[in-house]
């Protein structure tokens, strides 16, 4: 049985909070969205190991994410989304190679995206990036991420194009259609901004710009 903590008061979230709240108190599944938290995510929160559901989306968390987050590897669903976190995503984050879904989007997260999650992700169904300062390139070993059914890249700093190997199992239309197990929402800044257009993506379902989005 999978137990969901809710803690309904504002908490300074501290590493005295993961050190006092061990395993035996939140054995599986830890949920504090909207809880107006406050604070860094401490490194502490590797003793939660058994975990494998962690929601932080909704508070006033900032800093970066710790590396430590990476031994949480029975994590299958990570939400840290809607804080103000800062700097690039950890390179152990391919460590957590149980994932399907992953929320890092509404942050302010910089940095060139992982090229190692095409080699480690094989069972990543979500990726949810868009609403960040990610720049450079979309990695070509992505492509490689054949349970991927949604990747959010929008609102960011991403040049180029996006790669063949991701346009060639790219889908439309709703995921339940998609019968083989293709991308079937793929979104970035595909559409031109004052004539401009610094990313090309010709396969994705929904192009944005700084103040309108399409959808095809």
């Amino acid at each position: 049985m999978l137990y969901v903590i809710y803690i309904y008061l504002g908490l300074l979230l501290t590493s005295y909070l993961f050190k006092k709240f061990t395993p035996i108190f939140f054995p599986f599944c830890e949920h504090l969205d909207n809880m107006n938290l406050i604070g860094k995510i401490p490194p502490e929160i590797c003793h939660l190991s058994k975990l494998t559901s962690l929601s932080l989306e909704k508070n006033k968390l900032f800093g970066t994410i710790p590396h430590t987050i990476s031994k949480l590897t029975n994590l299958y669903w990570l939400n840290l989304s809607m804080n103000k976190l800062t700097g690039p995503i950890p390179d152990q984050f391919s460590s957590l190679i149980r994932l399907t879904y992953l929320s890092l989007d509404n942050n302010q997260l910089e940095g060139k995206l992982p090229s190692n999650w095409g080699q480690k992700y094989k069972n990543l169904r979500t990726a949810l990036l868009h609403n960040n300062k990610f720049v450079g390139n979309v990695p070509w070993q992505w492509g490689t991420i054949s349970t991927l059914k949604q990747l959010s890249l929008q609102n960011n700093d991403l040049k180029g194009r996006m790669p063949d190997s991701i346009c060639s199992y790219a889908g439309h239309g709703a995921v339940s259609d998609d019968k083989y197990g293709n991308a079937a929402f793929l979104e970035a800044d595909c559409l031109k901004d004052d004539g401009k257009l610094d990313f090309i993506c010709e396969c994705c379902t929904l192009c944005c710009n700084q103040t309108v989005c399409h959808q095809y």
